[in-house]
């Protein structure tokens, strides 16, 4: 393979491109055929100041690529799997700027379908190190998602620089009020291009004064470059108790900070550093990074106000350079370029309907009425549900010393309750022998008998916290009972004489007077014992807000809900109250899922399955195209999400929007509307809303979906 090397310290000259042997991944490593790296000022300071134990370097921290071999216990990757790498260099001897690079799988994390290896070069230090000053203030958020920084006023020292244009998109995605200072015009331009809502040139104006006037309490967090310059602008425009995260020392290594001041303001100086940071945090950021990325909200180039400058793998001397000199945006070094082959329109995971579908537990249809073994003490139970489309809801029964967990619990219907007596019963148990339900979502389908029989049998019930908006809105009495709860996502998308349809329909305006609530809410991931096993509760949202799944890694199992499903997409947009953005969440979580070990897929709907990492490839790509499809409906004028959805093909059989019946052409208009709301997370079209709610998207003229 080339790489390129150093043996000593120096300026660039030192480096020099050589033939090496291909490298071997040993137990629990990975070797990755890279495509892109990424160069970041600690590479040339590595390459000039800090001597290394070993005879010769291959420089370079971040890059992208794909795997192309796996050691001994890795099951996180598959050869041929898309990835980007932090910390490559780090304690090791060869790094990115190299035809191949060995990795722990600790530093090597899944690409998001639709990035490409430009930006996946581009994240590492920079994100990781945004992400950690976003996270490190004593009363702010662990972990970065749509809200966590709400009512927060960031700071970005630099706003033009790699760390300083992730903090601003990952800060505006989190939900903070973004004030970046800059140094001139056309670092002002890259600041506002990359999301930050009010730039400060602060050689032009009285920074602290201006800073004061956007934010009258005071920043609650600085991302600080240069804090040696900055500390008494720090100082100036900090509220009490308010954090400087510092990530470098441009401008001067001391920081002198006044003793009265700062602790008259509680001053929280925190120093960030990514090399001896806690591997935990590092992966926590990764999977907020990936989640950024997945729904658009974290991008590279021109459009997203960090220029990119390629230099192929000959002049990694030249790149280095010009870092040193201080370039503005993002250099990478063309290491090889991705195989061009075309790509295929995706295509369902089984070409079997979900109608015929035979699952491989039973060997009959999956729908057949049962308690069909998945695996030693777990049987998937199918409930009827009354729809004509998904004939059943798989519920699973573990069981345990105590009793029994049941994933999910069915629709609170006379045939499912008989349905799930007699399939316990079949496994030698009852209503009474339940202990807990851990629901994955709050749909009918899921939630309702699960809430029903808790109430009865005084079984624990167990749902996401974030659903609880959802049951708040359900059980409000001021609600109109003759309305459809969904009646303004409809009228946003353009659909209003469709809404009032929907008024009239069968099942669309909730029956039921009063929704429980359950016993227990679920909150972040985190692990839960259920007898001898252990489940990792993995928040999921996309599907609805507080959707749930459950992973038995050491069984290689996946309690999926409707999160992943093996023959049908699960819908999106179809919630209350309404999300943002709820294409970006799906995918989000799509890649957060994709980067647990392949499991086996226990669905809600439809047959068992043997590989997530298989399904979830195909739901991304399958969003990818439609993506592209929902993107060319903009490029004669700008369209509703209604008329959007006239222009799409809809169902594996690529139905008119017109052959749709009424309820489904409501799912069909919501759906197409949250793909076009995650293409304006991209930067590929624009919206706008008129005086009556109806949301106008507009094509950006830029590229494609991705």
């Amino acid at each position: 393979m080339r790489a390129v090397i150093y043996s000593e310290n120096g300026p660039s000259s030192v480096l020099s491109v050589v033939d090496r042997p291909d490298p071997e991944p040993g137990p629990g490593e990975v070797r990755v055929r890279v495509l892109r790296s990424g160069i970041n000022p600690t590479d040339w300071k590595f390459r000039s100041r800090f001597p290394q134990p070993y005879d010769e370097i291959v420089p370079g921290q971040d890059g992208a690529g794909l795997v192309d071999a796996v050691g001994e216990g890795v099951d996180e990757f598959s050869v041929g799997d898309r990835v980007w790498l932090v910390l490559a260099q780090h304690g090791r001897a060869h790094g990115t700027a190299a035809d191949h690079t060995v990795q722990p799988v600790e530093r090597v994390f899944a690409l998001p379908a639709g990035a490409d290896f430009d930006l996946g070069a581009s994240l590492g230090v920079p994100a990781i190190t945004a992400h950690r000053a976003l996270t490190c203030a004593q009363d702010g958020p662990t972990r970065l998602a749509p809200g966590a920084l709400t009512d927060h006023v960031v700071l970005v020292a630099g706003g033009a620089g790699a760390v300083g244009n992730a903090a601003i998109q990952l800060a505006r995605w989190a939900g903070a009020t973004v004030i970046t200072t800059v140094s001139g015009d056309e670092k002002a331009a890259l600041a506002t291009t990359a999301g930050a809502h009010h730039v400060v040139n602060y050689r032009t104006t009285d920074a602290a004064a201006e800073i004061r006037t956007i934010a009258p309490g005071g920043v609650d967090l600085v991302v600080e470059v240069a804090p040696a310059q900055n500390n008494a602008l720090d100082l100036a425009v900090l509220r009490n108790h308010g954090t400087v995260a510092i990530y470098a020392d441009n401008g001067g290594g001391t920081l002198a900070a006044p003793l009265l001041p700062a602790m008259w303001l509680n001053v929280r100086y925190q120093f960030v550093l990514l090399y001896p940071l806690d591997p935990e945090l590092l992966r926590a950021a990764a999977e907020d990074v990936n989640a950024a990325v997945a729904c658009g909200a974290l991008r590279v180039g021109e459009q997203a106000g960090l220029p990119l400058h390629h230099f192929p793998l000959e002049q990694t001397a030249v790149a280095h350079d010009a870092v040193e000199a201080g370039a503005i945006g993002k250099v990478l070094v063309d290491v090889s370029e991705p195989e061009q082959r075309d790509v295929p329109a995706a295509t369902p995971f089984s070409t079997t309907p979900t109608a015929y579908a035979v699952s491989p537990d039973s060997g009959r249809h999956w729908a057949d009425e049962g308690a069909w073994p998945v695996a030693p003490g777990i049987h998937r139970i199918p409930l009827p549900l009354p729809s004509d489309v998904l004939k059943a809801v798989n519920v699973y029964a573990i069981e345990t010393p105590s009793g029994l967990t049941l994933v999910d619990g069915g629709w609170a219907i006379k045939d499912a309750r008989e349905v799930l007596e007699r399939s316990l019963g079949l496994i030698g148990a009852g209503f009474g022998d339940i202990d807990r339900f851990l629901v994955t979502h709050v749909h009918r389908d899921h939630y309702s008998l699960a809430a029903e029989i808790g109430e009865e049998y005084g079984a624990d019930v167990a749902l996401g916290a974030d659903e609880k908006a959802t049951l708040d809105l359900l059980n409000d009495q001021g609600r109109p009972r003759e309305e459809t709860p969904f009646f303004a996502s409809l009228v946003s998308a353009g659909a209003e004489d469709l809404a009032r349809q929907w008024n009239n329909l069968h099942g669309a305006v909730p029956a039921q007077t009063e929704w429980r609530y359950p016993d227990t809410w679920l909150e972040g991931d985190h692990a839960i014992a259920v007898g001898a096993r252990t489940l990792d509760a993995v928040h999921t949202p996309g599907h609805t807000a507080g959707h749930y799944v459950f992973a038995e890694k050491s069984a290689a199992l996946l309690f999926a809900g409707d999160h992943v499903l093996p023959t049908i997409t699960p819908s999106i947009g179809f919630t209350q109250p309404p999300a943002p953005d709820p294409l970006g969440d799906f995918m989000a979580s799509l890649t957060k899922v994709r980067a647990l070990p392949d499991l086996r897929l226990l669905p809600a709907h439809g047959p068992v399955a043997p590989s997530t990492h298989a399904r979830i490839d195909e739901l991304l790509a399958h969003h990818e195209v439609r993506l592209t499809k929902s993107l060319a409906t903009l490029l004669a004028r700008p369209l509703t999400a209604f008329e959007a959805a006239h222009q799409l093909g809809w169902t594996r059989h690529e139905r008119s929007f017109d052959e749709l019946d009424q309820f489904n052409q409501g799912i069909a208009a919501m759906e197409t509307k949250a793909h076009l709301e995650l293409l304006v997370a991209r930067g590929l079209a624009t919206r706008a809303i008129s005086p009556e709610g109806v949301v106008l998207f507009t094509h950006t003229g830029r590229g494609a979906a991705r």
